[in-house]
Parts: structure tokens; C-alpha cells; sequence
């Protein structure tokens, strides 16, 4: 292209040439430029939205598993304490298992004892702070002679076995015609044993139920 030999023309046409470029950079800015940064706003936005919710979902997933662990514990622990502590009917009664521990342990210790004999259950006083009776008390009478050294090591050897019984009642008749140092001794011995005693099988199906739920969460 030749330029017009006049300088008033010739500027004119520089004057034209800078309004194209600018035109020319103006839609370059409207068209692809800021469209660009927009959409580089939006997706930093849109970024954050998605990192905020990530960290609202870790914190949840933390709490859910937190709630987890202290229902799984809780659960376990009431399993634990059912099964070593809690006395359990067996064939119907809890005399059979009553009997088996207090013979197990006198054996131990010799001592010999008369066949241990069924008082009953009876009511544990609700705790002020739950009105709800989960357990009773199962009471066993146990007849000897022994010395009164003997009666109070099977006292004893119950008790730190299982720290849920306790000796109730201790009664010592002399044989002073018969025997000096032994003598008749009837002691009542008392485990909980569960009000409902379908209780432990809930324990365990809600075990369970929480141990599905978590593996389908994870899954």
C-alpha cells in the first residue's frame, strides 16, 4: 500500500490504523480476555466453594467416626461387663452358674461346702439419676463348717473374681462341744444378673447393626 504524498492524508490514515488496532484489541478484550478472567474468577469461586465443602465433610466424617467409636466402645463395654460379671440363666435358673463359681472357687481353696441352695431375686434400687431397673439381684445361700479364717478367704476369693458380687449376709455358730476352731457358717452371696434377660442379645445385634452401617458408609 503507498502512502498519499500529502502529510494531511498520510495522518489521517495513521489516525484510521490506530482506530482499527484499538478496535481491534478492544474486541480481543471483550471477546477472549475477559471472558477468560471471568471464567478463571468463577472457577477459583467455584474452587473454594468445593474446598470449603471438603473441609465440612472431613469434620462431619471426623464426628461420625468419633460418635462411632464412643457408641462402639460403650456397646463393647456393656458387652465385657454382661459377659465376666453378669450372672446368666442357665437351662432356665441361675443356680446352676451360681453354684459352678462358688464350688469352683472352694475347691480351690478346699473348703468344704453343702450344696449351695437358691434365695431369689429381688429389686436393686434405681439410681437417682436413671429411674430405668436394668438389673436385679440373684442371692444365693452358702452352708459350711470351716474356721472363720476359711469363710472369709472364700468371701474374699469371690469378690475380687467378680467385683459386681458380694457377700450380704454372714452368719458363725460355734460347735464349742464339737470343734473349737470350726464352726457353722452360712454366707448369702449376691450377683446382678439383668432384668430382661434377653438384654445381652440386643447388646450384640446392635454391635452388629453399628458394624454394618460403618463397613456400608465406608463402602
Amino acid at each position: 500500500m503507498k502512502l498519499p504524498e500529502n502529510k494531511q492524508e498520510r495522518t489521517k490514515i495513521f489516525i484510521m490504523i490506530g482506530l482499527g488496532v484499538s478496535l481491534v484489541l478492544l474486541g480481543l478484550v471483550q471477546g477472549i480476555i475477559n471472558p477468560l478472567r471471568n471464567s478463571r474468577t468463577a472457577k477459583f469461586a467455584r474452587m473454594e466453594e468445593c474446598k470449603t465443602s471438603v473441609e465440612k465433610a472431613r469434620k462431619e466424617i471426623r464426628a461420625a467416626a468419633r460418635s462411632f467409636d464412643r457408641r462402639m466402645d460403650t456397646l463393647k463395654s456393656i458387652r465385657d461387663i454382661s459377659e465376666r460379671h453378669i450372672l446368666h440363666p442357665v437351662l432356665g435358673n441361675y443356680l446352676l452358674q451360681a453354684t459352678d463359681i462358688i464350688e469352683t472357687h472352694a475347691e480351690t481353696l478346699d473348703i468344704a461346702i453343702e450344696p449351695v441352695r437358691e434365695v431369689g431375686l429381688s429389686d436393686i434400687p434405681p439410681d437417682k439419676s436413671n429411674a430405668e431397673r436394668l438389673l436385679k439381684a440373684y442371692t444365693v445361700r452358702v452352708n459350711m463348717i470351716a474356721s472363720y479364717r476359711d469363710a472369709v478367704r472364700l468371701m474374699r476369693e469371690i469378690e475380687i473374681n467378680n467385683p459386681y458380687a458380694c457377700t450380704t449376709s454372714l452368719i458363725i455358730r460355734p460347735r464349742p462341744n464339737e470343734d473349737l476352731e470350726n464352726h457353722n457358717v452360712t454366707i448369702e452371696v449376691q450377683w446382678p444378673v439383668w432384668a430382661d434377660p434377653e438384654f445381652p442379645k440386643e447388646i450384640d445385634e446392635q454391635l452388629k447393626e453399628e458394624i454394618s452401617k460403618q463397613e456400608g458408609d465406608v463402602v
